[in-house]
């Protein structure tokens, strides 16, 4: 993780270690003639080549991936919460959920403790300055 809720932005990305763990796992069972794991060798080892990322400052945050990026404001998200297999739920405009994939730097709970005080902090210092 890289920068701070005092020094934002702050960056995560997803794990060196679940990546090459998930690479391992499908190239053994590539190995035994389980093909279809193939497809897990493709995406974890792009995975390592260019890891998916959250960053996220005072204006919201940004998720980016290899094939784009996508930026949220503070008031058009909430809920950020632990899912089932280590993904990040989320609730866009009160209206759908969303989830982030598992493997990032922190547990899910720390990831979602951390986005939750941000989004509080940061929409609250925004409504202030208006």
């Amino acid at each position: 993780m890289q920068g701070s809720l005092d020094a934002p932005p702050i960056i995560i990305c997803t794990s060196r270690t679940a990546n090459l763990l998930g690479f391992a796992i499908c190239a053994a069972m590539a190995y035994f003639r389980i093909y279809l794991f193939g497809l897990g060798i493709i995406y974890f080892g792009w995975q390592l080549i260019d890891p998916n990322m959250m960053i996220f400052g005072r204006d919201g945050f940004t998720w980016k991936t290899s094939f784009g990026r996508r930026h949220w404001s503070w008031n058009e998200v909430s809920n950020f919460r632990p899912m089932p297999w280590g993904q990040l739920g989320w609730d866009v405009d009160d209206k759908s959920q969303g989830t982030f994939g598992f493997g990032w730097e922190m547990s899910a709970r720390k990831l979602a403790e951390l986005l939750n005080t941000a989004r509080s902090r940061w929409l609250n210092e925004t409504s202030a300055l208006s």
